[in-house]
């Protein structure tokens, strides 16, 4: 490392007719201000890189610089990573660990580096600095961002293997996955139900609430859910904003659409266990199963 250490000794003097620049500590004179003031520094700064120019007091910072002209000393013995920074080795480091010291101070969350907490307490708090260029959209988190981004692009690159279905994420794509599955991995803590989306099983835990925050502006309906009252004030207007891409047909609900979507789909998800009987709708299936039950409900009124 000693051979990239050097003094600053001035070597070269210019003689000329034109106005220079002397510098008051020795010979050297230059043609502009500039030249004199990053002269000036050599005589501040005692040690200066023999690759680049760059200069410093202290002999342990410019051997800490001297390692970006060379290969980088720090190497991990988990993976391939290597850095010429002792601290970003270390910090890396903690990547194979599972101490997670750093802790919230408002929830269980723990990480292993600050950099990650300071990202989490965007969580706890209303600032949104993330914004979209496109739309009105903001939010906490930069990765939030990204994902939002791609609904402002046609392109769907992720298809089902089961069926016809795309989507722009990944996570979609997951999600619909469960449909041709009977995989819930979502359990409520307070009874016996599961689901096979986080998103339902948020809406589902109000129903052991008895708050109903959600009123009627017209009638006395109350409800525990915003979306419940959306559809309910449809039945005040008569809209039906949920329409077939394939047929005329419209209605109130987004579920009774994708319900009938699948009319006009050859996938037919919901299958019989006691024959080969497929359907395309989960009602068409139990309707099917009586066949296989001694349940006989429709009587006669007359016999």
């Amino acid at each position: 490392m000693s051979k990239y250490l050097c003094r600053y000794l001035p070597t070269t003097s210019f003689q000329g007719t034109s106005e220079r620049f002397m510098c008051s500590r020795c010979e050297y004179n230059c043609s502009t201000r500039t030249l004199l003031d990053r002269h000036q520094k050599f005589h501040e700064a005692a040690l200066a890189c023999f690759m680049c120019g760059y200069f410093c007091k202290q002999k342990a910072v410019l051997q800490t610089h001297l390692r970006s002209h060379t290969k980088k000393p720090f190497k991990c013995i988990a993976c391939s990573y290597s850095s010429d920074c002792k601290a970003s080795f270390q910090k890396h480091a903690k990547s194979h660990s599972n101490d997670k010291p750093i802790q919230c101070t408002f929830c269980n969350y723990k990480c292993k580096q600050r950099s990650n907490l300071q990202t989490h307490m965007r969580i706890h708090s209303d600032v949104k600095p993330f914004k979209c260029e496109l739309c009105n959209y903001s939010c906490k988190l930069k990765s939030s961002l990204r994902i939002h981004t791609k609904t402002h692009s046609y392109d769907k690159p992720f298809q089902c293997p089961s069926c016809d279905y795309k989507c722009k994420l990944k996570s979609s794509l997951q999600i619909h996955i469960r449909n041709h599955s009977d995989e819930k991995p979502y359990q409520c803590a307070q009874c016996d139900y599961r689901c096979k989306q986080r998103s339902h099983l948020r809406t589902h835990i109000k129903v052991h609430s008895d708050d109903k925050p959600f009123g009627c502006h017209q009638c006395t309906y109350k409800t525990k859910l915003k979306n419940n009252l959306q559809v309910h004030l449809r039945s005040h207007t008569g809209e039906k904003p949920y329409a077939c891409t394939v047929c005329p047909y419209k209605c109130k609900q987004k579920s009774n659409l994708r319900t009938h979507m699948m009319i006009h789909s050859e996938v037919k998800l919901f299958k019989c266990p006691y024959c080969d009987y497929r359907s395309k709708l989960r009602n068409s299936l139990q309707i099917h199963l009586k066949i296989h039950s001694a349940e006989k409900p429709f009587k006669c009124a007359v016999c």
